[in-house]
Order: structure tokens, then sequence, then C-alpha cells
């Protein structure tokens, strides 16, 4: 939901990235549950080079009103 409502105010923003302890190149050594609940939890949050202050401002402000809601 959180993404759906940053995305209708032109905030593009991703699930977060899998743990790299799912990826085949590394063995999962022990559990790490706070990993896996940022894994399912997290958000990528929009960036791009060319972000200036305003836009940063802009999208903590719709962000802390989505979550606030």
């Amino acid at each position: 939901e959180v993404l759906s409502r940053l995305k209708e105010q032109n905030i593009h923003c991703r699930p977060a990235f899998p743990r790299m302890s799912r990826f085949p190149v590394f063995e999962q050594r022990f559990p790490n549950p706070v990993a896996e609940m940022v894994e399912k939890r997290g958000i990528s949050l929009a960036s791009a080079a060319n972000l200036n202050e305003e836009d940063i401002d802009f999208v903590c402000d719709q962000l802390t009103d989505i979550i606030s809601a």
C-alpha cells in the first residue's frame, strides 16, 4: 500500500532488495530474523544523482504523511 500511494505522488520506489544470504553464491549459516524482516517490509526509496533538497523534502513529507495516517 505504501509503494502504491507513493507512486500516486509520482515517487517511484520499490520493495527492498533480497537479503544477501538468499543469493545462490552465499550460503546462509545462521538465521537472521532482522534481515528477513527488512526484506519483507523494507522500501528502497527513490534516488537519483539529480535530486535536490526540495525533492528529498517532498519524498520525506509524503512518506511521513502515508505512514502517519
